[in-house]
């Protein structure tokens, strides 16, 4: 009985300390991890459309990856550092569809929020280091090449005089 509650307990911690998750196509997703005593938590917004029925035959949705039916658009993403909103601009996420799972990891002192999405040879992996102001950069790969990214973005502070 002992090692049954021990097992248990492991059981629990894992979950609540858990630093991946699934991805709804159709909702609210939340996705949330420690890192020492600073909690993260990110939050989707997602919804479906059915990209190939006849009725939206003459519209092109540019998050489709069209590798799933329905396709799952990304209508937000909200990350929270502790009780503070990051700052995280539309274009970091505006063309990300087929969300499938995302996962928080940390590398010094930046976060990295790593999404998957798409499926077979429409498949994507974004990865959004962040720190507890703003989204720093994202980094695109083809999941066949985790090395070379697709496609480099860098998010500046700029100001006006």
């Amino acid at each position: 009985m002992k090692s049954k509650i021990c097992i248990l307990m492991l059981m629990l911690c894992r979950c609540a300390f858990s630093q991946g998750s699934t991805v709804l196509p159709n909702g609210n997703s939340t996705l949330s991890a420690t890192f020492g005593s600073e909690r993260v938590r990110v939050q989707f917004h997602t919804s479906t459309v059915d990209a190939i029925s006849p009725a939206s035959a003459n519209r092109k949705f540019a998050q489709c990856t069209y590798s799933r039916s329905p396709c799952s658009l990304t209508g937000s993403i909200e990350i929270f550092w502790g009780a503070y909103e990051v700052f995280i601009p539309r274009s970091a996420y505006a063309d990300l569809g087929d969300i499938s799972t995302a996962h928080l990891t940390m590398s010094g002192n930046v976060i990295v929020l790593t999404i998957q999405g798409g499926d077979a040879s429409e498949s994507y992996i974004a990865k959004l280091r962040f720190n507890k102001q703003r989204v720093l950069s994202r980094q695109i790969y083809s999941s066949d090449d985790l090395i070379h990214p697709l496609e480099v973005s860098q998010y500046y502070i700029t100001t006006t005089n």
